[in-house]
């Protein structure tokens, strides 16, 4: 589907929401689920026990990469139920193994014998309600707050390059990425030496066209990458979260690993695009730009408007149906996988008037961009926390700021959507 702005998702998307909320979709392996894209249908779904996180992947991440991740951590998990081993080897054999998470036999095994070496975020209760009890205290309002003056800290040093470097600069490079990445490596305890190792990795984690000893090596390295953080923390522990989480010793070493490479990966890549595109959008539409330099519009009120305008998590929400459910007229068999959109749910008129326009004035705290139930976003205090602070003090340093040409945007649809650059001056 093919998008003809790309701040908004596409317009055939849209029509499905006003007239089809749960429609056919193919998804990028051949196979035909659903595509779900109300607001309040995907809120239930994301609310309902009956809907599987455990094998149901990203809908826009290239199939040979999902297959190969799931695999190689069966491979190496020796308490994977038999059977559902055994169906990955026949599909190995028969070199089909991009459907291994539509199989039943395997979705079931996922379900209730979730992989370790996988993020929690794909696991379903009681498997990640355990993960993410261990976690959930580091990211707290009360938690999240006590760094405010280190994001503050850090935040001006980047408007500090800017100003040295004068304009025009790409705010990517110097101000959306580095903000979230330099508090994560310092949250997790990362030491400096150790960063571009990581940064590179980052970055490479769902390259397209990629093989599945490619896919399967870089997944290896960030978690070795990883690994070597954790082992630092345990014999040179710090203030930090895995210094902290390691004492507690009441994760393994692999759900250590797990939790660490999804942290990383989500704060980083969650927060970074939606600054970018936040900032993109602003300065496309100056009558926004100004409300917030004029502080006529907070900096928590007009981040909310911001995290449902650009919904950086564009599509990456899957579910798979545990039994047959109704949804809207429509019945999803057992073992039918949904995809759900929530940048189109975002903009639904039932909810936001005039949803795809950019208005700080609004009330858009009931977005979904954080999902919805018990797998909503762990670090979403974190990301707003970083958001107000980078858009106040950026409208407060440089209230002149504007675009200095053209924005350059991802050339395929990818899980989290945000340009790649976007040039500025002053």
């Amino acid at each position: 589907m093919e998008r003809t702005c790309p701040f908004a998702p596409p317009e055939e998307l849209e029509r499905l929401r006003d007239n089809a909320p749960v429609a056919p979709f193919q998804f990028l392996d051949g196979h035909v689920g659903w595509i779900v894209t109300s607001h309040e249908l995907i809120r239930r779904i994301m609310g309902d026990p009956r809907f599987s996180r455990g094998a149901s992947g990203n809908p826009l991440t290239p199939p040979e990469i999902q297959a190969a991740l799931v695999a190689q951590a069966i491979d190496t998990d020796d308490t994977f139920p038999d059977d559902a081993r055994k169906r990955v080897e026949d599909l190995r054999a028969e070199s089909r193994l991009v459907d291994l998470t539509w199989d039943p036999v395997v979705v079931r095994a996922l379900h209730d014998s979730p992989l370790r070496i996988l993020p929690f975020s794909n696991m379903d209760p009681p498997h990640h309600t355990r993960m993410r009890r261990l976690l959930t205290g580091f990211f707290t309002v009360r938690s999240v707050t006590a760094h405010r003056d280190r994001i503050t800290e850090i935040v001006d040093e980047c408007l500090d390059e800017m100003e040295r470097r004068g304009g025009p600069v790409d705010i990517v490079e110097l101000f959306a990425f580095p903000i979230p990445f330099r508090m994560s490596c310092e949250m997790l305890g990362v030491p400096e030496e150790m960063r571009p190792a990581l940064e590179l990795l980052s970055s490479d984690r769902n390259r397209a066209g990629a093989t599945e000893e490619d896919v399967v090596n870089v997944f290896l390295e960030l978690r070795e990458l990883t690994a070597k953080v954790i082992e630092l923390r345990r014999t040179e522990p710090g203030d930090d979260l895995l210094s902290r989480l390691v004492q507690d010793g009441e994760m393994t070493e692999v759900e250590l690993v797990s939790a660490a490479v999804l942290l990383t990966l989500a704060a980083v890549l969650t927060t970074s695009n939606t600054l970018a595109g936040s900032i993109a959008a602003l300065l496309r539409d100056r009558e926004q730009w100004d409300l917030l330099v004029a502080g006529a519009v907070g900096p928590a009120a007009a981040t909310e408007e911001l995290l449902r305008y650009t919904s950086a998590v564009q599509a990456a929400e899957t579910r798979t149906a545990l039994e047959d459910v109704e949804l809207a007229g429509v019945t999803v068999k057992a073992y039918e996988r949904l995809a759900l959109s929530l940048a189109v749910a975002n903009r639904d008129e039932h909810v936001f008037a005039n949803g795809g326009r950019l208005d700080l004035t609004r009330k858009a705290t009931n977005h979904v961009t954080f999902g919805h139930g018990v797998h909503q976003c762990l670090g979403q205090q974190l990301v707003r926390l970083e958001v107000q602070i980078a858009i106040s003090r950026l409208a407060e340093r440089f209230p002149t700021l504007k675009l200095a040409g053209d924005i350059t945007w991802p050339n395929e649809e990818v899980d989290i959507h945000g340009p790649v650059r976007v040039p500025v001056s002053w």
